[in-house]
């Protein structure tokens, strides 16, 4: 008898309509003393025929003192100028689910 193996790391790849895309990827891991973590980082490129660019997780300096306006024009973190909570949220969704559940 064998166990279902789950999964660990997920990508996603987005392609916006002006041609660019975004890749999501989510993974499963161990720290010290076998904490488990999530970490997810997002990366963007201009078309296919670029190369991909990791994409800041922090917010604006100063983002604390900014308008709701200003903070969704310029404050929030290049992640998620470039991906909603949402689509993270699918992408990490996945993780620790078995890897039938793609097919």
């Amino acid at each position: 008898m064998s166990e279902e193996q789950l999964i660990t790391k997920v990508s996603q790849i987005l392609t916006r309509p002006d041609g660019s895309e975004c890749k999501i990827v989510a993974e499963r891991f161990f720290g010290p003393s076998f904490q488990e973590y999530t970490g997810i980082y997002v990366l963007r490129r201009e078309s296919p025929e670029h190369n991909w660019t990791l994409l800041n997780d922090r917010p604006a300096p100063g983002w604390r003192e900014m308008s709701v306006d200003e903070y969704v024009q310029h404050g929030r973190s290049e992640q998620l100028r470039a991906v909603s909570p949402g689509e993270i949220m699918r992408a990490a969704s996945l993780l620790g689910q078995p890897m039938s559940s793609l097919q």
